[in-house]
């Protein structure tokens, strides 16, 4: 072992980053709304809605800026710009969480869980939490440890299983699914009544359940087995690892919250005007199409049977077609058709893990698939599939 890996090895995670870990796992769990009233109110400042906040009303009308009775892409717009603060706090506040520790913490604590459960080598960890945030570093990440003989080729198709299905989880979903959670009823309560943490929570379970089910499948596919490629130390990779760890410890002593925030509430901003406003813009035009074509109503008979064994309408069908194209495309269909009283809050809380683990699937095929050129690419795909299926069975009962 190189002394640039032992260092690395050695380097431990503080408390404080557990702390971090446990803090926003708190922050979006909802479990501090409970404080609302009474002698503690004061602690559900420490909760993602709470700080969200809600618009004031114009006048007597009981509508907020976007006003009521809206449609098609202009209605779209100004639906989606009353996301973007929502989108921002959310960024912002991981953004400190990671700036002390969080993910690392969230990595010690994932490690020696790997080759268990994935039969993976802990050195992966690293890939997986950051592919938690980011689909490209993750992708470079998992090209080096396969073209240098880390992971043979099954477990590189096991890996990027684990990291296709609701690829960058943390950061699509805390910021483009988070926008869900902002959506009121007509008496100003929340639509969805579940904590966030749950569809989350459950979308990192089932990227473990679909990764298996591609390493089982090799592994009775591919009955004689590779002969695995003895391991190689590739010094320079491992350095800049180690010497972007020693950096990371001397911002940890200088690290300013507000500042942090800021720059992830911009990340937040540059989402919400670049992705978000796009494509629920794009949705709403076509949730108008087929609403002025008839299609929707057609949608919503021929698929009513299927949609059912989840406890949704036929049109819901549309949101995961969009979702399949664009992850903020079918959060902005299901926000329209929540707007247009085709689905409720409940509905929404049904699809939120499904609309992610098939998500931007075509776009993240060729972020990731392309990148590492991993084989198998139908059985990743089917794999997705499998997850969101399995997702709105579960959801259907937790609701």
């Amino acid at each position: 072992m190189s002394k640039a890996q032992e260092r690395i090895d050695n380097n431990k995670v503080g408390i404080g980053s557990y702390i971090a870990l446990a803090l926003i796992v708190l922050f979006f769990s909802g479990f501090m709304q409970s404080f609302q009233d009474g002698p503690l109110a004061w602690l559900s400042f420490f909760d993602y809605t709470t700080i969200t906040g809600a618009f004031g009303t114009i006048g007597d009308t009981g509508a907020n800026f976007t006003g009521s009775g809206g449609d098609g892409a202009r209605q779209g717009f100004m639906f989606a710009f009353s996301l973007i603060p929502g989108v921002m706090v959310a960024m912002g506040a991981v953004a400190v969480a990671e700036a002390f520790g969080a993910l690392k913490a969230c990595q010690q604590l994932l490690t020696p869980l790997l080759k268990p459960v994935l039969g993976l080598p802990g050195k992966v960890g690293l890939t997986m939490i950051t592919g938690l945030q980011s689909t490209d570093a993750s992708a470079v990440m998992a090209k080096v440890l396969k073209d240098d003989g880390s992971l043979t080729e099954e477990q590189t198709t096991v890996l990027c299983a684990w990291l296709f299905s609701s690829d960058a989880t943390i950061t699509n979903f805390l910021s483009t699914g988070a926008a869900l959670w902002g959506l009121t009823n007509a008496d100003g309560s929340p639509a969805i009544k579940i904590s966030i943490m749950i569809p989350l929570v459950l979308q990192l379970i089932l990227k473990f359940f679909g990764a298996n089910i591609a390493r089982f499948y090799l592994k009775f596919k591919n009955k004689s087995d590779e002969t695995v490629k003895k391991e190689k130390t590739v010094e320079k990779a491992t350095t800049e690892v180690a010497e972007e760890t020693k950096v990371e410890e001397e911002k940890k002593e200088k690290i300013n919250p507000t500042t942090v925030f800021v720059q992830g509430a911009t990340t937040g901003l540059n989402i919400g005007l670049k992705s978000i406003i796009p494509n629920v813009l794009m949705a709403y035009s076509i949730i108008k199409i087929l609403n002025v074509t008839g299609l929707m109503d057609v949608i919503g008979k021929v698929l009513a049977p299927v949609m059912g064994i989840f406890g949704l309408p036929g049109q819901a069908a549309t949101v995961l077609l969009a979702s399949f194209l664009s992850m903020g495309g079918g959060v902005g269909a299901a926000a329209g058709l929540f707007e247009e009283g085709l689905l409720t809050g409940t509905h929404l809380a049904i699809l939120s893990p499904a609309m992610f683990l098939a998500g931007s699937l075509l776009q993240y095929a060729g972020r990731l698939l392309a990148v590492v050129e991993v084989k198998n690419k139908g059985l990743l795909f089917g794999i997705c599939f499998i997850n969101a299926i399995v997702a709105m069975l579960i959801m259907n009962i937790l609701v």
